[in-house]
């Protein structure tokens, strides 16, 4: 197995067209995948959601290299729900972990992740702010950066997305950011200590107890939305309302709900399912290549965990995608065109092509650049625990 395994790594490293691993079985594609990681980052690309959590722990028994996950909305499309405020600020904070990246990772998302449209890469990095110890911030125009960030004004901090004011002390629950010579992750909420508009102190703090934890040198200020609306009567909140009054005549939306999402976007109100018209906020040029896969390095190693079912999982998603908005075309009720919102199983084979790919399957199979590592299970290997 050890030259089938060095003639597999050595093929992986160039540019192929399809190059598939047969025969994994169990925790296989994780072990697989930890010594690929040795060598450069890898995107592991699994069926569903719940197989993310899953193969992360198989991961991690095999690998220190850092893992990362992007988590799903686990919403049905085109409903009036918005996903879990913890999932979203998850999310934006992988992304911009992949943007700012300097140590080597492992990135796992699910097919119907990969598919969606997100926030533009260039949206993300100029909306990240950073606050250092000591450096001057005037507290107003701090506070006018979290709203439009989409911050929360509250009395107590508790959960991410919120943010609270007591004179010169600003507490502050961002998604979890990166900071420091070790990278270390900063995973809870920061309190900030003006003195005048100079940020005396910068903290950790516990939002169960509200007791200040370590000090901290800088913090990464993301936004909790992917949604950033502009500013209040300026061009950029014409364009947007320009481009829902195009969409509304174009596939006759009913007027009264026309209306009622017109007046929420000119009020700068997120509303749920605001998620679902995402490509009015944002150019076309950007959304072009607003994915995930936009995300990464070019040498990043794309690795299909149970190809079989990922593709029949893309499928059924389009299937739904496409329902939905018939259902909601039906009702005349506000909606955009699948094609502005997820990638067709066909245009998502086309992002993925310029990357090295590799197919973890379970199954033998003869076609060309294929490799079988014969694997099995632990069954042996438990009843001799179990006899001793």
């Amino acid at each position: 197995m050890s030259t089938q395994l060095t003639e597999l790594l050595s093929q992986s490293a160039r540019p192929v067209a399809r190059l598939t691993v047969s025969e994994l079985r169990g925790s296989s594609p994780a072990l697989l995948t930890a010594i690929l990681a040795g060598t450069r980052n890898c995107c592991c690309i699994v069926p569903d959601e719940h197989q993310v959590s899953l193969l992360e722990e198989d991961l991690r028994l095999f690998t220190s290299t850092r893992i990362l996950t992007c988590p799903g909305y686990e919403i049905p499309p085109y409903t009036p729900l918005s996903p879990d405020q913890r999932s979203t600020a998850a999310r934006i904070s992988t992304l911009y972990q992949l943007l700012e990246t300097g140590t080597r990772f492992i990135l796992i998302v699910s097919a119907e992740t990969l598919m969606r449209v997100i926030v533009p890469k260039d949206v993300l990095a100029k909306s990240a702010e950073l606050l250092m110890a000591g450096e001057d911030y005037a507290q107003d125009d701090l506070i006018s950066r979290l709203v439009h960030l989409g911050y929360e004004s509250v009395s107590l901090v508790q959960s991410v997305g919120d943010f609270s004011v007591r004179g010169g002390i600003v507490d502050i629950y961002p998604p979890s950011f990166v900071h420091g010579r070790n990278a270390l992750l900063q995973d809870g909420p920061i309190r900030l200590d003006f003195f005048g508009d100079t940020v005396e102190s910068l903290r950790a703090f516990d939002p169960v107890t509200q007791r200040s934890q370590q000090d901290l040198q800088e913090a990464v200020l993301l936004p909790v939305t992917e949604i950033l609306f502009p500013p209040p009567a300026s061009e950029g909140l014409n364009a947007v309302l320009r481009k829902l009054d195009e969409s509304a005549t174009e596939l006759h939306w009913d007027p009264d709900q026309t209306g009622q999402l017109r007046e929420q976007i000119e009020r700068r109100h997120r509303f749920p399912g605001i998620e679902f018209f995402l490509p009015l906020f944002y150019r076309d040029p950007d959304l072009e290549t607003a994915s995930i896969l936009a995300y990464l390095p070019p040498d990043t190693q794309l690795i299909a965990i149970d190809p079989e079912t990922g593709d029949k999982a893309a499928k059924l998603v389009h299937e739904r995608v496409v329902a939905n908005f018939s259902s909601a075309l039906g009702k005349m009720s506000p909606a955009l065109p699948p094609t502005q919102l997820f990638a067709t199983p066909e245009l998502l084979e086309e992002k993925m092509a310029p990357f090295t790919r590799l197919f973890c399957s379970d199954f033998s199979d003869k076609a060309p650049n294929t490799h079988p590592l014969t694997t099995t299970n632990h069954h042996l290997l438990k009843q001799d625990i179990g006899m001793q």
